[in-house]
């Protein structure tokens, strides 16, 4: 077991990956879209400036005074060349219609292949981040600690499952996306004053907690870390799991909170 932190860190690589995997994903998907729809698109400016030459055409024709130089050849010539732009027009109308058509069945099935993509890899997002939490459980639950089996790994893996603890995994994700880090430091003895740093003014609510991120135990936790009220057994329910997790992890250490 000496290397098992190495096996959770390498799951932890490969989610990663995944997710850079779902941002390509949907980085094409985008390009799809916008080819599909650029087809529709194309056809209705057509229509557009064909409609736009009927116009000016009629306006010339309506406006025109016939004399000498303007002859019944001329106006024959402008009837012509009218009667041929509106056959055009219907020709790009039938053809706009057609295509939007296929456009939309195109968009629905790469929409559905996209949806299909995305919702596999956080299949596989959240197997791998239970197989860490699992993989955590079973080296506290046999009595061990990460110190004992002598793992001294870049960072550690510790998971907040987001199905049992959404508000909680919710506000850390919102922090995250805002700015605040997910690979944090720690340090448990100042805790308490790094606590009432982050909470100092933000009053207490019945029924709720102030959940702060990053959490009170971390170096980067204290003053500015982001405080949300969220329901109190989410937060403390939340909270356990986080903490039996770094049970036996050192002060110093770099540690990770993985969303599943």
């Amino acid at each position: 077991m000496s290397d098992v932190n190495a096996s959770v860190t390498a799951v932890d690589d490969a989610i990663d990956l995944l997710t850079k995997y779902s941002t390509e994903l949907s980085d094409i998907h985008a390009r799809g879209c916008f080819e599909i729809t650029s087809i529709a698109q194309l056809v209705a400016s057509k229509k557009y400036e064909n409609q736009t030459k009927i116009e000016e055409l009629c306006a010339e024709m309506n406006c025109e005074s016939y004399d000498e130089e303007h002859t019944v050849s001329d106006m024959n010539e402008q009837a012509a060349l009218l009667q041929k732009l509106q056959t055009q027009q219907e020709n790009y109308s039938a053809l706009l219609e057609r295509v939007t058509a296929q456009c939309d069945i195109k968009l629905e099935n790469w929409n559905k292949t996209h949806r299909y993509y995305l919702e596999f890899i956080e299949s596989g997002k959240r197997i791998m981040g239970e197989y860490i939490f699992q993989l955590n459980k079973i080296i506290i639950g046999e009595g061990r600690t990460y110190e004992s089996i002598h793992a001294k790994p870049g960072y550690y893996v510790i998971v907040v499952d987001s199905k049992r603890y959404p508000q909680t995994a919710e506000h850390i994700r919102f922090a995250i996306k805002k700015g605040m880090p997910d690979f944090v430091t720690l340090g448990r003895e100042d805790a308490a004053d790094r606590r009432k740093a982050s909470l100092r003014g933000i009053k207490t609510r019945p029924e709720y907690d102030r959940d702060e991120w990053p959490m009170a135990c971390f170096v980067e936790g204290g003053d500015g870390a982001d405080v949300w009220y969220i329901d109190r057994r989410d937060n403390r329910g939340a909270g356990s799991s986080i903490g039996w997790q770094m049970r036996g992890i050192p002060d110093g250490s770099t540690v990770r909170l993985r969303l599943i």
